[in-house]
């Protein structure tokens, strides 16, 4: 089992690659099987080619973004975070968005399954024009 340390590290690296938008960065911390449901109700992506396919897919509509973990609660392998996110759609939008992630971790430290908890709406409606 990973150690509080390990998955408080895991979280912090997460979050700072998006919000540096490394996108390589951000997917090397998910296992190579990991499963991301992001938001939830989505259909769930598998694998770090389909959560990088998400990513870009969204970091393509920024030109910039904010990412904050507001605060972790972990507890042996699992983790949930509050985040807010503020950022500048392509278009010069501003967007504001926030949500709760739950995570699971591997004993290598690595994100094996995320549930994002968020509403994408907001999201594409900053894009939408």
């Amino acid at each position: 089992m990973p150690s509080r340390t390990q998955v408080e590290d895991v979280l912090k690296n997460y979050y700072a690659a998006l919000r540096s938008l490394d996108l390589k960065a951000a997917v090397k911390t998910f296992a190579p099987d990991a499963v991301q449901h992001c938001p939830v109700g989505d259909p769930p992506r598998v694998g770090q080619d389909a959560i990088r396919e998400f990513f870009q897919g969204v970091l393509n509509h920024f030109d910039a973004i904010a990412v904050k973990e507001e605060f972790f609660y972990c507890l042996e392998n699992e983790a949930a975070a509050k985040w807010t996110c503020d950022g500048t759609a392509v278009n010069g939008r501003h967007i504001s968005f926030e949500g709760i992630d739950l995570f699971r971790i591997n004993d290598d430290g690595k994100i094996t399954e995320i549930k994002a908890y968020w509403d994408p709406m907001k999201m594409l409606a900053a894009f939408a024009e």
